[in-house]
């Protein structure tokens, strides 16, 4: 029988975010191998798997708003050296801090933050269904900034424009999110490598790179 940790529970050298969460995952540690469980997770890895692991292989990993670890996992699996997780609502944080007590992982480190000291620099900085829980503390410039200090390499990102679900449903005024006023600031600092429709139509999935042509 498992561990129960709030709603992620620790079984059979498992970590496990329940079908029923947001992110709901199998992450098995010894195998190194993460796999999702639900709807939502399915579509969210499907649509950055073809390119997620050549990103990761060999690489330090950053995830900001990490949420309950599905991608730190999924960075780990696919050979990232090392990667530290933050996340800053204690809902998603502490269940996770405390599987890890339970069943600690190796090459993870899980930090309480909205964003990372500047000494968390990162060969690869992962940026998913994140950026409109920043934005009410954050401007968009403050964030892609920010970003920029960041990381090392690779940004991966996602950006909801002004018909996102989340948009409206967390009371944001949808004029804030501009996708051109986004595409501008994120092209100060970075090449984009690829731009494409995320798991739905209102989130625009960005793969930037620092120092690189345009393809």
């Amino acid at each position: 029988m498992g561990t129960r940790t709030h709603d992620v529970f620790v079984a059979d050298g498992c970590i496990i975010g329940p079908a029923s969460n947001y992110q709901g995952y199998i992450y098995d540690v010894a195998a190194n191998e993460c796999r999702p469980t639900n709807d939502r997770m399915r579509a969210r890895w499907a649509a950055i798997c073809d390119f997620f692991p050549d990103l990761v292989m060999g690489k330090t990993v950053l995830d900001i708003g990490a949420h309950q670890g599905f991608f730190c996992f999924k960075a780990l699996e696919h050979g990232a050296t090392a990667v530290i997780g933050i996340e800053s609502n204690e809902n998603f944080y502490r269940p996770v801090a405390d599987a890890l007590t339970i069943l600690p992982v190796s090459k993870l480190e899980w930090i309480k933050a909205r964003w990372p000291a500047t000494d968390h620099q990162a060969d690869v900085v992962v940026l998913l269904s994140t950026i409109h829980h920043l934005y009410p503390v954050m401007s968009l410039l403050e964030i892609v900034a920010a970003l920029e200090r960041s990381t090392g390499q690779i940004a991966i990102v996602d950006f909801p424009d002004e018909h996102d679900a989340n948009v409206e449903q967390q009371g944001h005024d949808p004029i804030e999110y501009n996708l051109t006023v986004f595409d501008g600031l994120v092209r100060i600092n970075f090449q984009a490598i690829s731009i494409k429709t995320g798991y739905n139509p209102t989130r625009h999935l960005y793969i930037l790179r620092k120092g690189a042509e345009n393809e």
